[in-house]
């Protein structure tokens, strides 16, 4: 919701600047020449944002965490699955039930690991780089 409202923000800015700049452009219409529009520094070094280049969907896959993200899935789904061919309140029951607890807070503690590292940051900022933004 943060970054919607920014957003927005920014969006309410630049199109204050670029009316700014129409009525600056229309009081000195001596020339006929094309002025580039500038918008908003994202950057204290004010440098132009560069192109993204996206290529296809399958490129832009972090394999790693989807895979990840798939272990959870299908091992949560295999523990509810064979939960429900127990009887109700055994013991087989209650230990299906209680297995999710470690696959769930396992792969929350690697992902949590990798960010008190400063794996996911050092990830984040060449990404931030790449695209021409700062990480304040």
């Amino acid at each position: 919701m943060k970054a919607f409202i920014k957003g927005l923000d920014t969006w309410k800015k630049e199109t204050i600047v670029k009316e700014e700049f129409v009525k600056h452009l229309e009081s000195t219409a001596t020339s006929n020449e094309d002025v580039e529009y500038k918008y908003l520094p994202s950057c204290p070094d004010d440098e132009p944002q560069k192109k993204i280049n996206q290529g296809t969907i399958l490129s832009n896959i972090q394999w790693k965490k989807f895979g990840l993200l798939c272990f959870v899935w299908i091992a949560v789904l295999l523990l509810q699955i064979a939960k429900n061919y127990t009887a109700t309140c055994s013991i087989k029951y209650w230990l299906l039930t209680l297995l999710q607890t470690p696959v769930t807070v396992g792969v929350s503690m690697y992902q949590a690991i990798g960010l008190y590292q400063g794996r996911r940051l050092q990830f984040l900022s060449k990404i931030m780089a790449h695209i021409g933004l700062c990480i304040f």
